[in-house]
């Protein structure tokens, strides 16, 4: 399948490209991009020289690494051999050396240093629209790449050290007023101290105006309030609503996209409105991770609605483990904030899936009390990790999955000994399970108890459970009370 546009770069850029493909993608330009587009089994080279051959522009994510790196050299050589447009994205100040200087010395250069990344994307993606569209370039944002001036040699071999005239005024200023210095610390410190726990917090409830045509063609102001954000876990594809798992902790063994759910409040439009939304989503180190845009387009017969946005790729494993921050916004204004985590090791996302026939891996096992033979609804079930003794009748395990949409009905067992707190087998709860083929990321669940509360012993109770003669997911429970 041919693209529009190739992204070169170096493995230590990658949060900057990937931020870069979705920004591109989410404007319609599609992208070739190594970590996502190279299939298992594909020979590197032949890979890179068919993405080339098959694209209209190259994007360089230009930077000190990228500079040495003889990969990134070869898809620029190759690229410019091919005919491509070369597009330099700078995200670090350093010059290009050698070969590289040779192949990008005379093109235009489009820079982009934290913390300005978010708006130089922006303006990489107006550019390629434009190319694509067969329009002119936009002169604006690119300037002539032109090196920093080097300092003249000296014959003069002593080594001079030159103070700057700032640092030795702040040594003066700090000497004679001390004291006024530390007091006035002392006063903007607090100040500080709340505007970081101000950035750092949630934001949601936040109202917005959008403008439509009114009558007599008149632009009027139509009022949003961003109520809720939210994240799951999915594929490339849509998750339906039913088939959504919310949470702020996902496991990067199995994490693919991470969507954003955001709910808004408004009364019903007279016409379709249009609302594009911008979520930027900052990595761990406080850098742009990814930019996810989408147009929306707010329908005239409904009221209130929920939007999904999301970043990521179809094979698990490649969002680097931490803590997430998500700014949401329109026109330039936050109207949603919110965090999430990656947790674990991304490195198992290598391995073969825990459920072959269904090419899913477990990531999660969860205890929930249920009458018995009442199996309650994912959306009612109250999970704990501690059950009192005088209420607990049917104790369930919950397994959560990950896995793409199989096109086809699955069915497959699974095994899990309930172990008593003693050690010994209180029961082995065998159970097959029936995935219809549009499903993603199921949830199976299945329990042991009685019809009567009062029956299980206080303790610790260990639950493992198995497939095809493999422990796939091991969690426990504890029983309180007397």
């Amino acid at each position: 399948m041919a693209h529009d546009v190739f992204i070169s770069y170096s493995t230590d850029d990658a949060n900057e490209a990937n931020a870069i493909v979705n920004a591109l993608e989410s404007n319609g330009a599609r992208c070739w991009i190594a970590a996502r587009d190279i299939n298992p089994g594909d020979i590197w080279a032949q890979a890179i020289m068919n993405a080339i051959s098959g694209s209209r522009i190259a994007v360089v994510v230009f930077s000190a690494s990228a500079n040495s790196s003889k990969d990134v050299l070869n898809e620029v050589d190759a690229a410019i051999r091919k005919g491509l447009i070369v597009i330099p994205f700078r995200i670090e100040k350093v010059a290009p050396d050698g070969a590289m200087e040779y192949h990008l010395r005379t093109r235009h250069w489009l820079d982009a240093m934290t913390p300005d990344l978010e708006s130089g994307i922006r303006r990489l993606v107006g550019d390629v629209k434009a190319i694509l569209a067969g329009e002119p370039r936009p002169p604006e944002p690119f300037v002539p790449f032109t090196r920093e001036p080097k300092p003249s040699a000296t014959s003069d071999s002593k080594t001079t050290i030159r103070i700057p005239k700032l640092t030795v005024f702040l040594a003066r200023l700090w000497g004679r007023h001390k004291k006024r210095i530390i007091i006035a610390g002392g006063m903007v410190a607090p100040v500080l101290v709340a505007w970081l726990a101000l950035n750092r917090r949630t934001v949601s409830g936040v109202q917005f105006e959008v403008p439509m045509a009114g009558a007599g063609g008149k632009d009027v102001s139509f009022p949003i309030t961003e109520r809720r954000m939210r994240f799951f876990e999915g594929g490339r594809g849509q998750t339906a609503p039913s088939q959504r798992t919310y949470a702020t902790k996902l496991p990067a063994v199995a994490t693919r996209y991470v969507n954003i759910e955001l709910s808004l409040e408004h009364a019903r439009p007279p016409r379709p409105v249009p609302l594009p939304i911008s979520c930027t989503i900052y990595q761990p180190s406080g850098g742009v991770f990814s930019i996810a845009t989408q147009n929306l387009r707010l329908p005239s017969d409904q009221e209130n609605s929920t939007y999904v946005l999301g970043w990521g790729s179809n094979v698990p494993g490649t969002w680097p483990p931490g803590k997430y921050r998500t700014d949401c916004n329109y026109g330039g204004k936050l109207i949603g904030r919110d965090r999430f985590e990656i947790t674990g090791d991304a490195s198992r996302a290598k391995g073969p899936p825990d459920i072959a026939s269904l090419g899913a891996r477990v990531v999660g096992m969860k205890f929930f009390e249920s009458a018995a033979g009442a199996m309650p609804p994912e959306d009612q079930r109250i999970f704990a990790e501690r059950f009192d003794v005088r209420t607990a009748r049917h104790i369930n395990v919950e397994i959560l999955t990950n896995h793409a949409a199989t096109g086809q009905t699955v069915n497959f067992p699974i095994s899990c000994t309930y172990l008593k707190p003693d050690g010994s087998v209180l029961y082995i709860l065998q159970k097959s399970f029936n995935v219809p083929a549009s499903y993603e990321n199921t949830t199976f669940a299945a329990g042991v108890g009685w019809k009567d509360p009062g029956q299980w012993r206080p303790g610790a109770y260990r639950v493992s459970c198995v497939h095809d003669g493999k422990t796939i997911s091991e969690g426990s429970f504890e029983v309180v009370g007397q």
